[in-house]
């Protein structure tokens, strides 16, 4: 079998390529929000740490909230 024309191998490797670049910039795309995503949730339990009120702040979950160890009362 002998091939006169290379022009359905370009193509095909064009649609290949194109599909590749497809993917690693959903894969960017989808990383970058997990990131974000992370790093308000760092920032708003740093915000609960520093201000306890900002708990009662609207959007301000039970779950978002950090944990807190409660102090006890030395014995003496």
């Amino acid at each position: 079998m002998r091939m006169d024309s290379y022009t359905p191998v370009i193509i095909i490797e064009g649609f290949l390529a194109f599909g590749v670049v497809l993917l690693l910039y959903f894969l960017h795309v989808r990383e970058m929000r997990q990131i974000k995503a992370k790093k308000a949730k760092l920032e708003a339990e740093q915000a609960l740490r520093l201000d306890p009120h900002a708990a009662d702040a609207p959007g301000v979950t039970k779950e978002s909230r950090p944990e807190t160890k409660q102090a006890t009362p030395k014995a003496s």
